[in-house]
């Protein structure tokens, strides 16, 4: 694929890295439901076969029934995330649409956090939710929503798995200024961000990866980052990135959202 002008670098590779982030979804869901379900037996089959043959039994429960759609419903969020991502991409340099509505941050990040519980407790990690003061703001709440998750998303991902004391992902929100701004601020450790693609700014162009990102066979898309970027601005906000070496090969990351009490301008934002 060639380059487009509006600054968007989507590669083919990059459009595989797509394909490969629903397909491992799908996979995600499977191995979910086998395991919240208890099933010893890892069968080879659809997840409606799978399912379809305990209900032949009768071996769900009201309870598991409950519980399935309850994973299901988290999975599925992460899949809309990834395809508004995509959509996003292919919206750039046509008019951001913000429905804003009072929002209520902390409610907000209790549901990301929510989101992400299950496979940050996979990895070991801890993830800390600190919210200072009563945040609502006039805000689009699906679209902030969509920036929360990839950055948690982000977060989970580029963390290591086992670093001595230091496997953790906090999350702060407070007031930014006294001009009413509040901030969200995201901090974990792990695969860091160069100085120079934080300065340059190229770490929020469409369809790029910072070069440390493929550690570990680490996959991603190079679209959440430039998203989220988009929607803050969208808003009026900022995004502020600093990643700092803490040992050999890990970086202490913080990417911090700045919104304004009252959401920006009140016309959409055009990027």
């Amino acid at each position: 694929m060639k380059d487009h002008d509006d600054g968007r670098n989507l590669s083919t590779q990059a459009v595989l890295e797509i394909v490969h982030a629903l397909s491992e979804g799908v996979n995600a869901v499977r191995k979910t439901v086998q395991r919240e379900l208890s099933f010893e037996d890892r069968l080879k089959t659809s997840v409606y076969e799978l399912l379809e043959a305990k209900l032949e039994t009768q071996a769900l429960t009201y309870y598991d029934c409950a519980k399935l759609l309850e994973v299901l419903f988290r999975e599925f969020e992460y899949f809309e995330v990834l395809i508004q991502n995509l959509i996003g991409f292919c919206s750039v340099g046509q008019t951001l649409t913000l429905e804003r509505s009072n929002t209520n941050l902390k409610r907000l990040l209790e549901e990301v956090v929510a989101l992400f519980e299950a496979s940050a407790a996979e990895k070991g990690l801890s993830i800390e939710l600190v919210v200072v003061g009563e945040p609502s703001l006039k805000l689009d709440r699906q679209l902030v929503r969509r920036a929360l998750i990839n950055l948690m998303d982000n977060a989970v991902k580029y963390s290591y798995v086992s670093v001595e004391g230091e496997r953790f992902i906090q999350i702060r929100c407070h007031r930014y200024s006294s001009m009413d701004d509040w901030v969200v601020s995201f901090e974990s450790y792990g695969v860091g961000i160069t100085k120079e693609e934080i300065t340059s700014g190229s770490i929020f162009k469409y369809g790029t990866r910072g070069v440390l990102s493929g550690d570990r066979g680490r996959k991603g898309t190079g679209i959440g980052l430039a998203e989220t970027k988009r929607i803050v601005d969208a808003h009026g906000g900022k995004l502020i990135v600093s990643s700092n070496k803490k040992g050999e090969d890990a970086y202490l990351t913080s990417i911090k959202l700045v919104f304004p009490f009252w959401g920006g301008h009140m016309k959409d934002a055009r990027h």
